[in-house]
């Protein structure tokens, strides 16, 4: 047994360290620069742009990172550096500093800003990391110009692990999606009836069921099946133009940044590693790289730790999704539980009607409205009334502020808060009378959560229903058991207890990445 399994092993680690051309890693190297650039021209990894854009001192956090803080020194150089380094990345100048350099800035932005989290930033984070450790810069780089070095191919293991974390991204990226909404055509049937109703001749199309079927269960094709055949050489180039046809349409219609360029830029390392330059000379490099003729430098053992690290990594990311799969969509959707790093791309869509946060000041017998955007970003809002964790947070933060305000640490956050899951009609999210801001961020469901009881409706359903009528400040203030004899402040001038509460101040429609 032990030595069938050390020939297994020798059989892997030898596919591992066959070299091979690095010019398709060259080519996703490149790109991934280019793509980073754009978001760094757009400000978007800055950390600057982000802490400009909130009206005060709040910071969100991840579950078990509240330890990352804003570093004024390193908010200063990032802004210089992250751009220099990218640039390296791309030219392929002093990588192995660049690579690694670029990785730890977007970590920093990645973990600093919670309510920022898109699934595109965690594949491009994942992406980055492997890259670090790879020889990524021995083809078509500065590095090899100055060096005076040719093509020396790089081991097959950076292949193997982009293709494999690719896979992993891609098939549950549709695995996900066999779920009840999705199969009944929620929330595709919305978006692509609203985007494409007005396009002439295709636009009637989308009013009808069966085409929005072909798309949704198309989609989930696609990745459960389509994902797996890249590997399959004669399916390879078939499979490959179908996910260009579907990323550049995405691209077209949803606002999903890099997304798409990322995922077709890692389709193309299923591909011969050599296919650029067959692409552009109609032939491949003139040597083949083999275990053999050209052995690696690495000794035995790095070789086996190597190997065990790369094993462990796919391990990791095959099993981190897993317990969001297990769970129901709308479960997931309604708690947040879950939800983060499981690749639960596009797959809701929600209605916000209505966000109230109130300050109950008992001592002061005194009832104040929060005015959401004088102490939040317009993100942070649209995060904090549908995302627990974060909600905690901000309740945390107005309790602070008010209790300074009022001179009093006795201070209550409630929040009266309606959300909807796609068809769904709105219902309370949270429990109004809960005071918020004696919760911590959990890893778990919160107990304030109301459940979610709504049954999902047709698209009849929806367009004939009512308009949701939005409470008075009365009817939240009985709704958060809160006296109405208290004395009030209202968010907005000329208000009264009868006055409707005024809309959402962050967007109270929109798709979820």
């Amino acid at each position: 047994m032990v030595l069938q399994k050390s020939r297994f092993l020798d059989r892997l680690e030898g596919r591992l360290y066959t070299r091979q051309s690095g010019a398709s890693l060259a080519v996703f190297r490149i790109l991934v620069g280019i793509l980073i650039l754009k978001d760094v021209r757009n400000h978007f990894l800055l950390i600057k742009y982000h802490l400009e854009s909130i009206p005060s001192d709040f910071m969100m956090h991840y579950y078990g990172f509240e330890w990352v803080k804003p570093l004024p020194w390193f908010i200063a150089i990032q802004e210089i550096v992250l751009p220099l380094a990218v640039l390296c990345v791309i030219f392929g100048l002093f990588y192995r500093v660049a690579m690694p350099l670029t990785t730890l800035m977007i970590a920093y932005v990645f973990l600093l800003f919670p309510e920022h989290y898109l699934n595109h930033y965690y594949m491009l984070l994942l992406f980055c990391t492997l890259m670090s450790f790879m020889p990524a810069s021995r083809t078509w780089s500065l590095d090899a110009l100055i060096k005076k070095r040719t093509d020396e191919g790089v081991p097959a293991w950076c292949y193997w692990i982009l293709r494999g974390q690719t896979e992993i991204v891609l098939i549950y990226a549709g695995l996900v999606k066999i779920n009840p909404d999705w199969l009944n055509l929620q929330p595709l049937s919305t978006w692509l009836r609203a985007d494409f109703h007005d396009v002439p001749v295709i636009g009637g199309l989308f009013y009808y069921d069966f085409t929005i079927f072909l798309g949704a269960y198309g989609i989930i094709l696609l990745h459960t099946i389509g994902a797996p055949l890249l590997m399959w050489s004669k399916a390879r180039p078939w499979i490959f133009g179908l996910y260009v046809c579907f990323h550049l349409t995405n691209s077209m219609i949803f606002d999903i940044g890099m997304f798409p360029f990322l995922t077709i830029g890692a389709t193309l390392l299923f591909f011969n590693p050599d296919w650029p330059r067959i692409l552009y000379f109609g032939k491949g490099a003139p040597q083949t790289f083999t275990a053999e003729n050209k052995p690696e430098e690495e000794k035995q053992g790095r070789r086996g730790l190597v190997t065990g690290l790369l094993i462990t990594w796919l391990g990791v990311q095959a099993l981190l999704p897993l317990p969001a799969l297990m769970s129901s969509n709308l479960q997931t959707a309604w708690t947040g539980h879950r939800d983060l790093f499981s690749w639960r791309m596009m797959l809701n869509q929600r209605t916000l009607p209505v966000a109230v946060f109130v300050a109950y000041m008992p001592e002061k017998h005194t009832v104040a409205f929060v005015p959401l955007r004088k102490y939040i970003s317009k993100r942070q809002c649209q995060r904090s009334v549908w995302k627990p964790n974060l909600t905690v947070q901000v309740a945390r933060y107005l309790k602070k502020r008010y209790a300074e305000r009022y001179e009093t640490p006795d201070v209550e956050i409630r929040a009266y808060i309606l959300n909807a899951v796609n068809y769904r009609e709105p219902e309370l999210w949270a429990d109004p009378s809960a005071n918020l801001a004696a919760y911590v961020p959990i890893y778990g469901v919160h107990e304030w959560l109301e459940p979610v009881d709504n049954p999902l409706r047709s698209w009849l359903e929806l367009i004939r229903a009512p308009k949701v009528a939005r409470p008075t400040y009365r009817q939240v203030l009985k709704a958060m058991r809160l006296p109405e004899g208290a004395t009030v402040a209202f968010d907005q001038n000329g208000a009264e207890l009868d006055s409707t509460v005024p809309d959402i101040e962050c967007n109270a429609l929109y798709q979820e990445d």
